[in-house]
């Protein structure tokens, strides 16, 4: 390839990607931490790509948009009964449609629940749509994990998971104080109520990590804010 100048797209071919993603799937949750450290360390890194990367992120969301058109009333139902705003849910299901990568991705998830279902149990992996982790489904079905590995992956049951878990985050954020504290971060105290749930919500949940100012953190901020998390309104209020 070097000597002849051929190209060769190993990283760009979808079968290995596909072997990678079960390979990812299959490292125990603490190594991979151990991976992100180095990310982790940095919470401002890139930082001046902010507006590229939320102009992008917007992009990505408006090809996804057909995905809320086609369950619109599962969505609206899950908001109504969760009491959260409707655009709100939809917002943070585009966001993870986003952050879903491809086709393969989805098939990696299908074999591992279905055939290696100790591995998406003990890593606790994080499943469907919504990518709501096992432990989260297993507080909401109430049944062993190997019960509803595979049903996690039903659209309609990972907008309701969804939908659940944002009420108890929302809930968890009001139970901990920090609505309208300035202890838990530094750097919020310009920041009104609806961006401090926001980038809770962006970190813990979007991002999977402790509440940080991290690019992509402020970027799903940003762009959920709008909606209000912290109001205890039903989706088509």
């Amino acid at each position: 390839m070097l000597t002849k100048g051929k190209e060769f797209f190993l990283l760009d071919n979808s079968a290995f990607n596909f072997v990678m993603q079960i390979i990812g799937m299959c490292i125990p949750f603490s190594v991979r931490k151990l991976l992100d450290h180095s990310e982790l360390s940095n919470p401002y890194m890139d930082s001046e790509t902010f507006t590229a990367d939320l102009i992008m992120t917007q992009r990505k969301m408006w090809f996804e948009q057909k995905f809320c058109d086609q369950y619109f009333y599962e969505i609206n139902h899950a908001a109504d009964k969760y009491e959260i705003d409707d655009k709100f849910l939809e917002t943070i299901l585009l966001l993870e449609r986003t952050n879903r990568k491809s086709w393969y991705m989805q098939v990696a998830e299908k074999v591992v629940c279905k055939y290696f279902p100790q591995i998406a149990i003990r890593n606790n992996m994080t499943l469907g749509v919504a990518q709501i982790s096992v432990s989260v489904a297993h507080e909401y079905y109430q049944q062993a994990p190997t019960r509803f590995l595979e049903k996690m992956l039903k659209p309609e049951e990972s907008i309701e998971l969804c939908a659940y878990y944002l009420r108890n985050l929302i809930d968890q954020y009001k139970r901990c104080g920090w609505e309208d504290s300035d202890e838990w971060i530094d750097g919020i105290e310009g920041m009104d109520r609806q961006q401090r749930a926001s980038l809770y919500i962006a970190s813990q949940y979007l991002c999977g990590c402790n509440v940080s100012l991290r690019k992509f953190a402020l970027v799903y901020m940003t762009l959920i804010a709008p909606f209000e998390p912290l109001e205890n309104i039903g989706g088509n209020a």
